[in-house]
């Protein structure tokens, strides 16, 4: 026993202090934590303290494998269930929007779980190991744009999917990757044919009432800029930040007459291009964006101080 404790210790003082968001008493707690109560398990105490020491030493060592960048760092209150449209599908693109927009058509999707709000740096250091060397320098001159609970900025396309992968290879029942278009569009709809969507009091989202949903730029008012994920209003199904705050990255290339011949059901602009696609709008950009069928693009390789994303999770196939 003593010699397992010794590697275990070991490990824990020269591995867990690249992990810069636990501190070190966190760490040697967890470890000491669960040490000592599977020792205890060993030395045999009665079957009902048993019990309570599995479920605290499972625990504890559930947190010291996260810390150790082994599980998954996401948990269910992250995603949000979207339900499948049903036959009946659901219209995607406007009629009031660009041509990129038309025609108007019926999509059917199949459920699928979606992010909540938009990848925080947070997350993305607790993935990727450090913040983006970018946002780091860019940081220096621009704080108000660093911090934890912010969306993760200056990330690229190709950057984007790389996290997704990352994120995948710690999750040992979770495939990660961005939503199409068709499942952004749908889940930032909620259950509306209007331009911005509903509320998750069912209200129609409009421009009288989008400063409760989304960070956007409105020069008459004082909180223009970037801010922390979450903090406003959800939509009907319970995401926040469907609208504004930064640009969300999806799946698919860019095709500009992409809706003439798009699939009916699931579709994803797998033909390579030149841009990708990103939706919502973002913080330094007008109302006009942030509605839910619009459709803005660029090169893949690009990083700006409004550009994040959020995840889409599948279960994995064993």
């Amino acid at each position: 026993m003593f010699g397992i404790k010794k590697w275990i210790f070991v490990t824990a003082l020269f591995v867990m202090p690249t992990f810069s968001w636990c501190d070190e008493e966190n760490k040697l707690g967890l470890a000491n934590n669960a040490l000592r109560n599977l020792e205890e398990i060993v030395l045999g105490p009665l079957p009902h303290e048993v019990a309570q020491k599995i479920i605290a030493s499972k625990e504890d060592l559930k947190k010291l494998i996260v810390i150790l960048g082994g599980a998954d760092i996401f948990s269910d209150e992250d995603f949000v269930l979207i339900p499948a449209t049903g036959e009946d599908g659901f219209l995607m693109g406007s009629e009031d929007g660009g041509s990129n927009e038309r025609p108007v058509h019926k999509v059917e999707l199949s459920a699928f779980s979606l992010q909540r709000t938009e990848v925080t740096q947070k997350q993305w250091k607790a993935v990727m190991g450090k913040l983006p060397d970018e946002l780091v320098e860019y940081g220096k001159d621009n704080p108000n744009f660093m911090g934890d609970n912010l969306p993760i900025i200056l990330i690229s396309h190709d950057d984007a999917v790389e996290f997704t992968k990352k994120a995948t290879e710690k999750s040992d029942q979770w495939k990660y990757a961005l939503p199409t278009e068709a499942q952004w569009e749908y889940a930032a709809q909620a259950g509306s044919d209007g331009d911005y969507g509903r509320g998750q009091d069912e209200k129609e989202i409009t421009t009288s009432n989008l400063r409760s949903y989304g960070w956007y730029y409105d020069e008459s008012s004082k909180e223009n800029g970037i801010h922390p994920v979450g903090v406003l209003a959800a939509n009907a199904f319970g995401l926040k930040d469907m609208h504004g705050n930064v640009w969300e990255w999806v799946a698919d290339w860019y095709k500009e007459d992409y809706y003439k011949n798009s699939p009916k059901s699931n579709p994803e602009n797998k033909e390579v291009g030149s841009t990708r696609i990103l939706r919502g709008g973002s913080w330094d950009f007008g109302a006009h964006v942030l509605r839910s069928a619009y459709r803005h693009y660029h090169w893949p390789d690009l990083r700006y101080n409004n550009l994040g994303f959020r995840l889409l999770r599948t279960k994995r196939i064993p």
